[in-house]
């Protein structure tokens, strides 16, 4: 199979006769303490599963974060209509509404490891209570019901007239005005309230423009809004990425240069410092590593990832190599999207279903 055309898996395993998967998992009874694992195809068949997988975990709840299954026996494996194996599984209480991954391990690989586990939830067969029908319709109010605001009242004595000329609209028949009255005195103690938050928005409001700011972290915020980080002057750094030709390595002290704002050229060396006699591991095989992708269905990286894998380069990789992580653009209008990453570790392996060696970075 070339690498450029679509790999549907789940339809690679069904015509692959020396592994199997899961398909999906089936909340047995009502107290959800039964569940049946149901799997993709006949082969391996029931007596070859039985015989390797050995232990069922369920991870991943919230308030349950692990769900203790039982051991499994002989007994629990039987097939369906279509032949095709079941397995019970018992746990001794449900899980909460989270979703959870059931994976199933073996001793002899009969499963293929990207369906060896699935999601599921406990609470998939519960009845629901909410009502999908549309509120009623309610009519807006009129146009006259609202009171006048008087959007000018900024301080004490103009918020305090604005709610006795408010007070005179809705209530005529309070006509009292006396300091000791019980509401006068509220009004006056909602006019400092709002005239402390008069004073807080205005305060606020300053703060977000150089002009008027006179907070030094509200300066500095405001430069960080353009990728900005003021601080102490230091030289200028950055990451460099070469592209090898021969394998070797560069030393430190290699000039490279940069365009000044006004076109001229300013050089640098490469390294950390100026004794820094460093020689930078290089190889070409580096230059560009292809990830591997399972199954093309998913062929993204989820939100805080720690992990992918690739194809196995030329040359290994090594913990504590930095590589740049670059994502495809949709247009060359478009910034290209980097991270740089330290690997952890690098296990060798091999997918069994396509037969390419690949690597586990972490």
């Amino acid at each position: 199979m070339a690498d450029d055309e679509p790999r549907d898996r789940r339809a690679a395993l069904l015509g692959y006769a020396g592994l199997n998967g899961i398909d999906f998992v089936e909340v047995v009874n009502t107290e959800q303490t039964q569940l049946r694992v149901h799997f993709l195809k006949k082969v391996p068949d029931k007596v070859m599963l039985g015989a390797h997988v050995t232990i069922a975990t369920i991870t991943g709840g919230d308030t349950i974060p692990d769900v203790v299954v039982r051991k499994i026996k002989p007994a629990d494996w039987s097939e369906d209509a279509a032949h095709r194996p079941t397995l019970d599984l018992y746990v001794d209480a449900p899980g909460d509404f989270s979703i959870y991954v059931l994976a199933l391990e073996q001793d002899t690989q009969v499963l293929d490891s990207y369906f060896d586990h699935v999601a599921f939830s406990f609470k998939a067969g519960c009845p629901s209570t909410l009502d999908c029908e549309p509120r009623p319709h309610q009519c807006p109010p009129g146009e006259n019901t609202a009171p006048q605001i008087d959007y000018l009242a900024k301080d004490f004595d103009s918020f305090k007239r604005a709610l006795l000329e408010y007070s005179a609209q809705r209530y005529p028949a309070w006509q009292e005005r006396s300091e000791a009255d019980f509401g006068v005195m509220f009004a006056e103690a909602l006019s400092s309230v709002a005239d402390d938050l008069s004073y807080l928005q205005d305060r606020i409001a300053a703060e977000g423009w150089l002009e008027t700011a006179t907070e030094r972290r509200s300066l500095v915020r405001l430069a960080r809004l353009v990728d900005y980080e003021p601080r102490v002057r230091t030289a200028a750094r950055t990451l460099l990425q070469f592209q090898m030709a021969l394998p070797g390595g560069i030393p430190a002290g290699v000039v490279v240069a940069a365009l000044a704002p006004d076109g001229s050229m300013i050089d640098f060396e490469t390294g950390t410092k100026l004794t820094d006699t460093t020689l930078y591991n290089t190889d070409p095989a580096w230059n560009s590593i292809e990830p591997w992708w399972f199954d093309d269905a998913e062929r993204c990286l989820p939100r805080g990832a720690t992990a992918m894998w690739i194809k196995r380069p030329l040359r290994d990789v090594f913990p504590g190599q930095q590589l740049v992580i670059e994502t495809g653009r949709r247009s060359t209008a478009d910034p290209p999207l980097r991270q740089l990453v330290t690997i952890g570790t690098a296990v060798d392996g091999v997918d069994p279903l396509y037969r390419q060696a690949v690597t586990k970075l972490t």
